[in-house]
């Protein structure tokens, strides 16, 4: 999936992509974020690209993520969406990734999960009634894996190698 050909709805702001399929690598841009933050986020790409068994998410320049909004447009819009307060959002153009660190931090929610779960839009998922890409979460939560679920979605929108699947332990035989 390359975000140059998807497909937003309204003014941009998308929460479901459909993807185009490519074997080109997304490349995230993580300036403006702190060393251990980028590591956290980077962790959230290792973990869907050992799930899709493919070097899907890598750095790169192609989509900016990024810890703010500064013109706070994106933030009330999704903040609306989300009848309360949102963690993060993917807007479809130019292909950006807002993570609310103080939000986050405020809330105890866990970095790597919202980078997961914010990463599993730009690859085209939408929201599953569980997992990773379960819309919400609780304080405390840690990131642990990609479930199957949202392996076998995701593999609908990139190309996903032999050995793709469930990250989760309890998945494992």
């Amino acid at each position: 999936m390359n975000p140059r050909c998807t497909r937003g709805l309204g003014l941009g702001l998308v929460l479901v992509l459909t993807g185009c399929g490519s074997e080109e690598p997304i490349g995230l841009d993580l300036h403006g974020w702190g060393a251990e933050d980028a590591d956290q986020i980077l962790t959230a790409a290792a973990e869907w690209n050992q799930a899709l068994d493919a070097d899907v998410l890598v750095t790169g320049d192609e989509v900016q993520v990024l810890p703010r909004d500064d013109s706070g447009w994106v933030r009330e819009l999704s903040d609306s969406l989300a009848g309360g307060f949102s963690v993060g959002v993917y807007l479809s153009d130019p292909p950006t990734v807002f993570l609310w660190r103080d939000v986050i931090d405020e809330h105890q929610y866990d970095l790597s999960y919202v980078a997961a779960h914010e990463l599993g839009h730009l690859l085209g998922l939408d929201h599953l009634k569980s997992g990773v890409m379960f819309a919400g979460t609780q304080p405390g939560v840690m990131f642990e894996c990609i479930d199957g679920v949202a392996v076998d979605a995701a593999c609908g929108f990139v190309e996903c190698g032999p050995e793709a699947g469930s990250t989760c332990l309890e998945d494992q035989p």
